[in-house]
């Protein structure tokens, strides 16, 4: 069965889903919270990981509203998820700006706890949750801060990168093709 995840930045939701293994379906589900680029979100998601720690969020279609988020997201072009590039390597890299546009920019792997740094694009916020992707179109992180000066060529990190950050069950889903 294809699933189709939205996978963002955890503080992008309204509120960190329950850690109560008994929550109910609507405790971790945020209403209006997905929608096109420059719309107010109007539909609803199912938070189906957080972690606050890495800042990133997996959300899924809720109960209810099942129809109107694969409608969604069906409309949307699916990123392959990859590893970060190699230690010390700077490579180039693409995040997606406030107006919907590929911003060109740099994405390097600093050692250590595998963080990404990215230079050369204006991150700002309101791009919580955007992807960074390589030139083949793979997502290795999502934006999670901003760039706290002017100059844009400063690098703006630590981004979490998925691969270290995502949880198991989605990770095995990825590798053996079942999502989109």
């Amino acid at each position: 069965m294809d699933r189709r995840y939205v996978i963002t930045a955890a503080h992008c939701l309204p509120s960190l889903p329950s850690c109560d293994g008994y929550a109910s379906q609507s405790d971790n589900t945020c209403k209006e919270l997905l929608g096109p680029l420059n719309t107010l979100p109007a539909l609803w998601a199912k938070c189906l990981f957080a972690d606050p720690v890495s800042d990133i969020a997996v959300l899924g279609a809720p109960d209810g509203q099942y129809d109107a988020y694969e409608m969604f997201v069906e409309g949307l072009a699916p990123f392959a998820v990859a590893d970060v590039p190699g230690v010390k390597v700077e490579s180039s890299a693409m995040v997606l700006s406030l107006d919907g546009q590929w911003l060109a920019c740099s994405a390097q792997n600093f050692g250590g706890d595998g963080a990404l740094m990215i230079r050369g694009a204006p991150i700002i916020g309101g791009m919580s949750g955007s992807p960074i992707i390589t030139p083949d179109g793979s997502a290795v992180a999502v934006i999670s801060i901003s760039s706290r000066t002017a100059d844009i060529l400063e690098w703006n990190g630590p981004i979490p990168p998925l691969v270290n950050n995502l949880p198991g069950w989605l990770l095995r889903e990825l590798a053996e093709g079942r999502q989109r």
